[in-house]
Parts: C-alpha cells; sequence; structure tokens
C-alpha cells in the first residue's frame, strides 16, 4: 500500500506542477502546448489502432497457417480403408518363391526370387 500511495502521490504531484506551469504561460503559449498535446495524443491512438490492425492479422495468419498445417495432416494418411491395391506394393508369401534344386539342400546357397502374379 506504501508504494502505491507514493506513486499515486508523484503522479498527482506532478500533475498538479504542469497544470501550474500551463496556466502561467499567455494564450499563444497555452495554445502552442494544446497543440503539441494534442498531435501526440493523436499519434498515439494512430499507433495504438495500427498495432490492433497488426496483431489482428497476426493471429489471422496464425490461424490460416493451423488450419492449412491440420488439412495437411489430415489429407496425408488416408488410413487402410481408403487405400487401393495399386497404391502400395504388398508381398504376400505366395509371391515369393525358393529356387532350391534337390542337390542343393543347404541353406547358404538356396535363393529367394519375386515372382509377382499378373492376375491380381
Amino acid at each position: 500500500m506504501g508504494k502505491k500511495g507514493l506513486v499515486f502521490g508523484l503522479l498527482a504531484a506532478g500533475a498538479g506542477v504542469a497544470y501550474a506551469k500551463y496556466r502561467s504561460l499567455d494564450e499563444d503559449e497555452q495554445r502552442e502546448v494544446r497543440e503539441v498535446v494534442l498531435d501526440k495524443v493523436d499519434a498515439a491512438k494512430d499507433r495504438a489502432v495500427d498495432y490492433a490492425f497488426y496483431a489482428n492479422d497476426l493471429l489471422d495468419d496464425l490461424k490460416d497457417a493451423w488450419n492449412d498445417h491440420k488439412l495437411q495432416d489430415d489429407t496425408d494418411f488416408d488410413g487402410y480403408e481408403n487405400a487401393s491395391e495399386d497404391d502400395d506394393i504388398i508381398l504376400s508369401s505366395d509371391d515369393l518363391v525358393q529356387n532350391e534344386t534337390p542337390e542343393d539342400s543347404d541353406y547358404e546357397n538356396s535363393t529367394v526370387t519375386f515372382t509377382p502374379d499378373s492376375d491380381k
């Protein structure tokens, strides 16, 4: 509570000194001070509006990027239900034939070749 009172007191004292100084000026100087203060207030309002638009645009861009990312992730994986036979090469054990001759019965000499079925 003490720090808040100190800050409020300093702000009130500063405003009182500024007002007293403003009242001690003649009319032309008061008009100049008023114009300068109003110009600075207008510039601050313009900046605030610009930053609000920037923040809104950034939020829209982030939403679009997130939706694009989600859409891309959803289209990358169709699932097994939607896959056709032409999508991937799926080997079955029927497609692999071991070519062994009766005299080559040991494992090191056996070969495995791929013979796809054309009627599938």
